[in-house]
């Protein structure tokens, strides 16, 4: 678009390609999203330059099971690419407070695109006893649309295993239903003909029985993606082996196959640093003391093996270890300091 057009008014701003403009009636005429807590104000224009990719709103927590990853804000920067802005489509959800609701993935793909405005519609939220629940059955509700990817039961479980974290609902089975049915409105998107919406309430209480509650929510990402987080926080990738905490197995795994070659070909410790993909901040914890344990005990066994197959000579055990777990990546919400860039001892985890 001709960077010199001239703008009619304050109702009017440059993106994607074209003018874009509060007043048209396409925009106008769209059906409003039902909210059980907001209510429609008007449509405005958000400056992107304001938004902040590492604020915790915009990272789907408890609203999408996946969160937001790299894949789906590259799919929809390319939608943008391939259809541009399109009226027919209702905009993102954000309220007076500024949060969004809806569009998180909209805004920071249009973000990352270079753009500086984007038409959102603006709602007003009412106070309530259950700001959490609220908050994600509202963001949930606004999903129940044509240009929405819609929901999944998973999307319900977090949702779920977030509000009884949140201490709003009680972690039992009549609770669960209620907020399943009631609050987060499940029949909305799933029929309980074949027992979706009994999965989903079971899921939940099996999360819990598990995993002996929440202990809160958890911030997931990419391998690729700490890696980067890590860039930023001070550690170049080389200088630290980064390894997932969620199998039984990956102790024994990282033992043979990083920390064995590493001492036959370097010199000096190896610096370990820990992530995890488990949904809760209880089973995250449980799965770092696990780790760290077993790996103290592979470190131990080979001392032992070493031993037994020769008496000429007793080896003892090295003190200090040859490697050392630097800490872990902050990810259990309203726990860790998310943005802090800061690792996790990992008895402080």
């Amino acid at each position: 678009m001709d960077s010199n057009v001239q703008l009619e008014s304050e109702f009017q701003r440059k993106g994607f390609g074209k003018i874009l403009d509060l007043r048209d009636e396409t925009l106008k005429n769209l059906p409003k999203p039902k909210q059980k807590h907001g209510k429609f104000v008007k449509f405005s224009f958000l400056d992107l330059s304001k938004v902040k990719e590492d604020d915790q709103d915009y990272w789907n927590v408890a609203v999408r099971d996946e969160q937001n990853t790299p894949v789906r804000i590259e799919a929809m920067q390319q939608s943008y690419v391939t259809y541009g802005w399109l009226y027919s489509e209702f905009p993102p959800c954000v309220g007076t407070d500024g949060r969004p609701r809806d569009g998180r993935t909209r805004i920071l793909a249009a973000k990352k695109s270079g753009e500086r405005w984007m038409i959102v519609a603006i709602f007003s939220y009412e106070e309530t006893n259950n700001p959490v629940t609220d908050y994600i059955s509202d963001s949930i509700a606004c999903q129940q649309r044509p240009a929405s990817t819609g929901v999944t039961m998973n999307d319900l479980v977090a949702a779920g295993l977030a509000c009884i974290d949140a201490g709003e609902c009680e972690p039992e089975k009549s609770a669960v239903e209620n907020l399943v049915y009631n609050e987060l409105e499940a029949e909305k998107f799933f029929s309980n003909i074949s027992g979706n919406i009994t999965k989903i309430v079971n899921q939940i209480l099996s999360s819990l029985d598990e995993e002996g509650g929440v202990g809160g929510t958890t911030v997931r990402r990419s391998r690729d993606e700490w890696i980067e987080w890590l860039e930023k926080a001070g550690y170049p990738e080389g200088t630290y082996i980064l390894l997932s905490v969620d199998n039984p197995t990956y102790a024994m795994r990282a033992w043979c196959q990083h920390l064995l070659p590493f001492f036959s070909k370097k010199k000096g410790k190896a610096s370990i640093i820990l992530y995890t993909n488990a949904k809760t901040g209880e089973k995250a914890r449980t799965l770092m003391n696990t780790f760290a344990e077993d790996l103290g005990y592979f470190y131990s066994s080979s001392f032992s093996m070493v031993n037994r197959a020769q008496s000429a000579v007793e080896v003892k055990i090295a003190n200090p270890a040859p490697f050392v777990i630097e800490g872990a990546i902050p990810q259990i919400m309203d726990e860790h300091d998310i943005n802090s860039r800061k690792l996790i001892k990992i008895d402080e985890y």
